[in-house]
């Protein structure tokens, strides 16, 4: 087991390396100038020889290639800069919002397995009855609709009509309903079918028939076998999301004004604030890559086939 961590820790630096890589490129391949960006959100006007001076001040005049190796390796020491606008170090600035983001992605994973697990098992219980169709339906519409759609019908449902909830911003629990439905029912369209899938193959295996000759009840072999095996998947699905989820709610936290990172960071694409863009990508690779080996590692210990067979490479 813990050779497997420190390989998968090896393949950490080269892939951050390389999604800041293109991060840089992308940014470099924009035609607004950082610097006329920064006067900008300051709101004054610039002259040649202002644009100049920051340039030179931002390090922007520096070749291509020397300006990503000089951000490269400071990113390697865990230093992320500081941010054109608010002259704040980044890691700072991330530091303020993690907690907001985190708030909402972890109410989010927690509404969306709660749904996915007890949808998917009736449906598979129930397979080709109305409980079926009826999570089929539900699945199809939460997949078709866009999560900005759904947080305008969700808003305008609740908060306009109906007067139940919040609008917008963050302070009571009250404020968390709505983005949190509006993200999770994405993950419950998608994964309460793969859960009645995976339910419905594992109860094809041979080990079912062998435990039903055994004479062990049939709802004991469904909660203590066969979802203990079709929960594999969910977990590998929630596991890969849960980085993104923290890293990408962007489009449900401008629909609700939700003061996260996903907001920050379209704020800073808009400033053109490069450490901060720069910093964001370095910190988004690293979660989604250290989220991926921990949902490796509650695989293996789901299945401990996985283990013995990671031993015996």
């Amino acid at each position: 087991m813990a050779g497997y961590i420190f390989r998968r820790a090896l393949t950490l630096v080269p892939l951050v390396l390389f999604a800041t890589f293109v991060a840089f490129v992308l940014m470099r391949l924009s035609p607004v100038d950082p610097a006329e960006a920064y006067f900008s959100a300051a709101h004054i006007k610039p002259n040649e020889q202002m644009l100049q001076e920051k340039r030179g001040e931002l390090g922007l005049d520096d070749p291509f290639m020397s300006q990503y190796v000089q951000s490269a390796v400071r990113m390697l020491q865990l230093d992320l800069g500081t941010s054109y606008l608010s002259s704040k170090s980044v890691w700072g600035e991330i530091w303020q919002r993690l907690p907001a983001t985190l708030q909402l992605t972890g109410s989010s994973m927690l509404i969306a397995f709660v749904a996915v697990v007890t949808l998917g098992y009736l449906s598979a219980v129930h397979a080709g009855r109305w409980v079926d169709y009826a999570v089929r339906i539900l699945s199809y519409i939460g997949a078709s609709l866009p999560q900005f759609m759904l947080g305008y019908l969700l808003i305008y449902l609740f908060a306009l009509h109906w007067d139940l909830l919040p609008v917008e911003g963050k302070g009571t629990w009250q404020h968390l309903i709505l983005p949190s439905l509006t993200l999770s029912l994405a993950l419950v369209a998608t994964y309460a079918r793969l859960f009645r899938e995976s339910i419905l193959e594992q109860m094809k295996q041979a080990y079912v028939d062998y435990a039903h000759t055994r004479g062990l009840k049939p709802r004991s072999i469904m909660l203590r076998h066969v979802v203990r095996l079709a929960i594999l998947p969910i977990i590998t699905g929630f596991g890969m999301n849960l980085g993104r989820l923290i890293t990408g709610t962007i489009v449900v936290e401008r629909v609700f004004s939700w003061p996260g990172l996903g907001r920050f960071f379209v704020e800073s694409i808009f400033n053109r604030d490069l450490p901060v863009i720069q910093g964001y990508v370095f910190f988004a690779a690293c979660l989604y890559l250290c989220t991926s080996l921990l949902t490796d590692l509650l695989h293996m210990t789901a299945d401990p086939r996985l283990s013995l067979q990671e031993r015996s490479r």
